[in-house]
C-alpha cells in the first residue's frame, strides 16, 4: 500500500479522525475574522444606543468586505446598532430587524454572554441575502470588565474564501 492508498482507506473507515471541508472552512473563517472582530470590540466604545453612536461601523465593513452585516446588542440581546455592507439589502434588514429587535435567543448572543469568549457559529443561509454565512461574536466589556453587550459580524463564506485565496 502506498501512503495515498492508506490515507484513502483511513478517511473512508475512520472519517471522525479527519476534519470535513466544512470544518476546515469554519476554522478558516475563525482565523480570518476572529482577530478583526476582537480588535473592533476593543477599539471602540460599545455602550449606548442608536446607530448615530457607531459611526465606525460603516468604515469597518468597507475595510473587511467579507463581512456582510455587523451588529451591536445590549446585555439583554436587543439590537442597538447595525450596519449592512450591501445598500440594496439595507431596507430589508431594517424592516426585519429594527433597532430594539430581540436577538437574545441566538446562540451567537448566548454563548459569548455565558462564556465571556469569542464564538463562531455553524454555517447557515442568510435570510436576507440567501448566501452561506456564519456569525462571529464577542462579548464587549466596559473599562471595569462588566459586560455591556455583544458585537456580532456575519461573514459571507464566498467572500471569505476569495480573500483567503488572495493571501
Amino acid at each position: 500500500f502506498s501512503n495515498k492508498e492508506v490515507m484513502a482507506l483511513a478517511r473512508r473507515y475512520l472519517p471522525h479522525l479527519f476534519p470535513s471541508e466544512l470544518e476546515r472552512m469554519r476554522a478558516l473563517a475563525k482565523k480570518l475574522s476572529a482577530g478583526v472582530v476582537a480588535k473592533m470590540a476593543q477599539d471602540h466604545d460599545i455602550v449606548g444606543e442608536g446607530n448615530h453612536l457607531y459611526p465606525w461601523l460603516r468604515p469597518f465593513l468597507e475595510d473587511y468586505p467579507f463581512i456582510q452585516f455587523v451588529q451591536v446588542l445590549d446585555i439583554k440581546g436587543k439590537l442597538v446598532a447595525a450596519e449592512i455592507l450591501e445598500p440594496s439589502y439595507r431596507e430589508k434588514y431594517m424592516q426585519m430587524m429594527p433597532l430594539g429587535y430581540d436577538l437574545s435567543s441566538r446562540d451567537w448572543f448566548l454563548e459569548p454572554m455565558r462564556t465571556g469568549a469569542l464564538f463562531v457559529s455553524d454555517f447557515y443561509r442568510s435570510a436576507f441575502t440567501n448566501k452561506l454565512i456564519l456569525t462571529v461574536s464577542i462579548p464587549v466589556p466596559d473599562a471595569n470588565d462588566n459586560l455591556t453587550g455583544v458585537l456580532a459580524a456575519d461573514i459571507q463564506l464566498e467572500e471569505m474564501l476569495r480573500r483567503a485565496e488572495e493571501r
